[in-house]
């Protein structure tokens, strides 16, 4: 007597076999991507770290009546736009009320950060004179 082959059972099997493969896959390009963004985001916060005193000299720029006594870098807040663009966090005076906002280029014209641009908190504004 012949067995008869039962189609379903092996269909099943099939599937299930190749969504586990897929699935794996997915899992693996899904972790992959994450570690790289971490490690983009290490990268850039090593070259912020390294660009400190130049991004403190350009807010002690923008300081008009030199009211800024200490300038912390928020480090772990730094990251890229989606035009490239970096934007680095931080306050003045020990006060998260008195935040800025420091945007730079990378590898302009042989320098490692070019900054660009900056914007303040209201309460800030009014303190440093900025407008």
């Amino acid at each position: 007597m012949k067995k008869k082959i039962n189609w379903n059972t092996i269909t099943v099997t099939v599937l299930v076999v190749l969504g586990l493969v897929l699935g794996i896959k997915i899992t693996r390009g899904i972790i992959v991507q994450h570690e790289e963004k971490i490690k983009q985001h290490e990268e850039l916060v090593s070259l912020v770290k390294e660009e400190t005193p130049k991004i403190k000299r350009y807010v002690h720029k923008q300081d008009q009546r030199n009211a800024i006594k200490t300038i912390t870098i928020e480090y772990q807040k730094t990251h890229m736009t989606p035009m490239y663009e970096i934007e680095i966090e931080g306050y003045i005076n020990n006060d998260k009320k008195l935040g800025f906002e420091v945007d730079a280029d990378t590898e302009t014209e042989g320098v490692k950060l070019s900054l660009d641009g900056f914007g303040c908190s209201m309460k800030m504004q009014k303190l440093i004179g900025f407008e």
